[in-house]
């Protein structure tokens, strides 16, 4: 299954969002 784009974009923005935490 393939998930929308949209969402492993918004994946990537948690991740920098807690980097920077």
């Amino acid at each position: 299954m393939v998930k929308p784009f949209g969402y492993y974009k918004s994946l990537a923005y948690n991740k920098k969002v807690n980097v920077k935490k």
